[in-house]
């Protein structure tokens, strides 16, 4: 498990002069790489090292090795976004030349280029942290800095961890360097198997419905959410320079209270996991839904598109893991449009919060019986997997004590 901390740098103003100087190498060694077609971490370093090491005092070595290496890593990552851009580009001038209207045609990638204070990241040999002592030592362009940081009785939790890095990051808020220091842990020991799962539904009425019956994000937060947005709204028509600058700090405003429900939600969820006993949360599987939701409405959309959900997932997931509580992402086809009580699926039976079910006359809120369903499938797949030698399907007809999935062998009782 790994876990990052932010710790604050005071009165070290020879930061910015070094964060600069790194990114001098970063951008070097990233625009080096794409002019000449290299894309090898260890022959950039080879054609790139001594341009910067030559220079007595510029950076301590290994600062400059480690830029080096983030400008692979940069290098690797724009060539693939660039093949993925350049089919988009591509398919929209195939679409323009049939004679379709492209609202906001696509435009090449630009080069990555690091501007202002870049984050400079820091290895086991260029860094260290005591927690005992409150210390810590750092490489720089004034030789080895030793620091001291505040006693926090909250760091007491991450005595136990191992150091893996460091990055120094300038926050534009503080106007201060923070050491942001991740930490790695031992896995705490998961349930081999899923004995009893809390199925949570991800929307946009509800953040979050769980099996248990719980519902989270109420009135309240979607209330200023749709402040945010109409606010938003009138600044982006006013197009000052003071509104502009509104603009940023509301979308910064409503940025952090985006983060702080995402926490305190995941908080919550794994907090009525733990009391009910619960050793897996089964969420749906979000991945392609902003590509699908294309032909919905431009309502729709804003507000789908506006919510951090991988956020939310991650946070859960590694809330859950502390506490001992696996979190597993099933398919979330027809959740919604799934009786959970027969498993009949037909769209209409879904209006807006309603769920009726047509088969059985069952009916609930929509969300609530999606959450059932989802951790319904995870049962099902579970299932599929403890028995993959022996061809399972459904049961079109079965008796109300048989299980929906049966062998070969099994016979359906009429």
């Amino acid at each position: 498990m790994i876990k990052t901390i932010k710790i604050p740098v005071h009165n070290q103003p020879f930061l910015q002069e070094q964060a600069k100087r790194y990114a001098q190498v970063f951008n070097h060694v990233v625009s080096f790489g794409l002019d000449n077609g290299i894309t090898n971490a260890v022959e950039l370093h080879h054609k790139t090292y001594y341009t910067f090491a030559s220079k007595e005092g510029f950076l301590p070595s290994q600062l400059i090795i480690s830029a080096r290496t983030k400008a692979a890593e940069t290098i690797h990552g724009w060539l693939s976004l660039k093949k993925k851009r350049d089919k988009q580009i591509l398919k929209q001038q195939e679409l323009i030349a049939k004679g379709k209207r492209i609202r906001k045609p696509l435009q090449p990638l630009s080069r990555p280029v690091s501007k202002g204070f870049t984050a400079i990241r820091y290895d086991a040999r260029s860094f260290n942290i005591d927690f005992k002592t409150r210390t810590i030592s750092f490489s720089s362009i004034n030789g080895r800095q030793r620091i001291s940081f505040n006693a926090n009785p909250y760091y007491e939790q991450y005595y136990s961890g191992k150091v893996c890095s460091a990055d120094l990051c300038w926050s534009k808020k503080h106007k201060l360097f923070f050491f942001h220091v991740t930490l790695e842990f031992s896995d705490p020991v998961l349930p081999e198997s899923s004995e009893r799962i809390l199925g949570v539904d991800i929307g946009l009425n509800n953040l979050a419905v769980s099996s248990d019956g719980q519902f989270y994000m109420k009135h309240s937060v979607r209330d200023r959410v749709n402040k945010f947005r109409s606010l938003k709204s009138r600044l982006q028509s006013k197009g000052t320079p003071s509104a502009t600058r509104h603009l940023r700090a509301v979308s910064q405003k409503e940025h952090r209270f985006r983060r702080d429900v995402n926490h305190c939600v995941t908080k919550q969820i794994v907090r009525s996991a733990k009391v009910g006993a619960y050793d897996t949360i089964a969420i749906e599987d979000l991945k392609g839904i902003r590509q699908q939701s294309r032909e919905l409405r431009k309502s729709f959309r804003a507000r789908l598109h506006s919510w951090p959900f991988e956020q939310f997932r991650q946070f859960l997931t590694y809330k859950a893991l502390a506490e001992g509580i696996s979190v597993i992402s099933v398919d979330s086809r027809y959740t919604s449009q799934k009786c959970s009580r027969c498993g009949h699926v037909y769209k209409p039976q879904r209006k807006g919060n309603d769920f009726h079910c047509v088969a059985c006359g069952y009916q609930n809120h929509a969300d609530l019986n999606a959450s059932y369903n989802i951790s319904k499938n995870l049962v099902a797949e579970d299932l599929m997997k403890k028995t993959s030698g022996i061809a399972w399907h459904a049961c079109a007809v079965r008796a109300p004590d048989q299980r929906a999935y049966c062998d070969g062998s099994a016979v359906a009782i009429p």
